[in-house]
């Protein structure tokens, strides 16, 4: 029986297309090693003018449909294409560059850490200061040194003729057991600015307001709410 050329390739496309699309790695194997027989069991007359060159044939269109894939060898089997790209590889390169030349100076930049861990304790030891206040109904005291924070107390609960904290009070035990409670820099090139002795009232308000920067954070304690942020 003889078929058409069209025929042919209808049948081969649809073959391939069972054995490779699907992404069946034992049948995209059984089509590489029986690529003869994809079109050894529809032989073609290829001496027949309209037949020349259609034997093993897949046109690079219907190959673009099935991503991932590629022509093999002189009878246009299809298999999975592995491996990177050119393009591929320069893209990669060049992104690892600009991050060795941007991200990884911050990396061995110990002083960004040590700024950005004393901020951190600062912020934690003014929370703790209000909610003690808050807590213990007394006034609650912050002292500010060039790299450090000292926290105390006033022994005088408030009341209608101790309407003022008198600071510095008595010395606040942290949660660790340390007394007094203070946080120091770690190192002389983080410090603290901008701050002023203040106090927190037994409703957990600032006086005055704070803007405090600790390195090249301003750490701020609201007027009305003494919200640390």
């Amino acid at each position: 029986m003889r078929l058409s050329a069209e025929k042919i390739e209808t049948i081969r496309l649809e073959r391939i297309h069972t054995c490779c699309v699907e992404g069946n790695e034992s049948l995209i194997a059984s089509c590489t090693n029986r690529r003869h027989e994809l079109i050894s069991d529809y032989p073609l007359a290829v001496d027949e003018p309209e037949n020349q060159g259609v034997v093993g044939r897949v046109s690079t269109r219907q190959v673009g449909l099935m991503p991932g894939l590629r022509l093999n060898g002189l009878f246009g089997l299809i298999e999975k294409s592995d491996g990177f790209s050119m393009v591929e590889l320069i893209s990669v390169m060049v992104i690892v560059g600009i991050l060795a030349a941007v991200a990884m100076p911050k990396f061995f930049d110990r002083g960004t850490f040590d700024s950005r861990g004393f901020s951190d304790q600062v912020k934690a030891t003014l929370r703790y200061a209000q909610k003690t206040a808050i807590a213990q109904r007394h006034f609650v005291c912050v002292a500010f040194t060039a790299n450090s924070i000292t926290l105390t107390y006033d022994p005088i609960s408030p009341s209608p003729i101790h309407t003022i904290a008198t600071c510095p009070g008595s010395s606040l035990t942290s949660p660790s057991g340390q007394t007094p409670y203070t946080v120091t820099s770690p190192t002389v090139d983080v410090t603290l600015s901008g701050g002023t002795a203040f106090y927190f009232d037994a409703l957990g308000r600032p006086f005055p307001a704070q803007s405090i920067i600790v390195g090249g954070t301003t750490i701020t304690v609201e007027a009305e709410t003494g919200y640390v942020h």
